[in-house]
């Protein structure tokens, strides 16, 4: 690699290289990292496992208050329905730990007495009539969200129904204008072909042709043997000077370098 782009620190001299004569050294050859770095907290260290614990432990702390509500949820529907109660899953193993098991499975079981006894009152309390209309209702409500998803479900396929059939008749429409017009374009084509045929070929048109031949004779006929016009003929200036030399010397000549006043000026102020 170059270094032509750094400063010149020990600039050449004009004499003898006797620097391996002497013990000095500069400050630039001394050794400049002589320290190790070490990574600073927040800089992905071994030590940053602490930041980043805490952010697992709100996320877990977050993701087991969003199990307890699902499970106090769940719990309420099971009491209504007279079902065991669900358990904290996470608390069973610090029980076992503290070495409380048989405290634990004694409140279990209590737990579960005591909601048997509940379903039992409720189950008492409810009459055979009051449960069969929760049971007609509860039929009379789902078939009625049936019903209503079966009408919607049949209005949507009677709407894409519709949505083809009218796709369909665009596109049958469509190619149909494609085809006429392309039966269009190929008839004008057929007969400008043909026209061209029967106009250039004399043979096949004998009458365009008899046409054209009387057509050219007449025209000779009434313009004659005479030479062509010139394209000068018309002009102004033409031949302005042809039998003027005799003539009357005060005629009017539209050229003014051959009028009379001309010819006297020239004669008196110029000559």
């Amino acid at each position: 690699m170059s270094s032509a782009h750094r400063p010149t620190w020990d600039p050449a001299k004009g004499r003898a290289d006797d620097r391996h004569k002497s013990a000095r050294v500069g400050a630039r050859q001394m050794p400049a990292h002589t320290k190790l770095k070490f990574r600073q907290p927040q800089q992905g260290g071994p030590n940053d496992g602490e930041g980043s614990s805490s952010k697992a432990e709100t996320r877990r702390d977050l993701k087991r208050e969003l199990e307890e509500a699902e499970r106090a949820s769940r719990n309420k529907k099971r009491k209504e329905q007279g079902l065991a109660l669900e358990e904290d899953v996470e608390q069973q193993p610090k029980a076992i730990e503290g070495g409380d098991v048989e405290t634990d499975a004694e409140r279990r079981k209590l737990i579960a007495q005591l909601q048997e006894l509940d379903a039992d009152e409720e189950s008492d309390d409810e009459t055979p009539g009051s449960q069969s209309g929760r049971k007609t209702a509860k039929i009379e409500a789902d078939s009625d969200s049936d019903d209503s998803s079966e009408s919607e479900d049949d209005d949507e396929e009677d709407d894409t129904a519709a949505l083809l059939r009218e796709l369909e008749k665009i596109k049958r429409e469509r190619a149909e204008e494609k085809e006429r017009q392309e039966r269009e374009r190929s008839e004008m084509e057929q007969s400008s072909r043909e026209e061209e045929i029967a106009l250039g070929n004399p043979l096949l048109n004998l009458e365009h042709a008899l046409k054209g031949a009387s057509s050219s004779s007449s025209q000779a006929e009434s313009t004659g043997f005479g030479v062509k016009r010139r394209w000068d003929d018309d002009v102004i200036f033409k031949n302005q000077a042809a039998g003027n030399e005799g003539g009357d010397k005060n005629g009017f000549v539209n050229d003014l370098t051959r009028s009379e006043f001309h010819k006297r000026f020239m004669q008196r102020y110029v000559r």
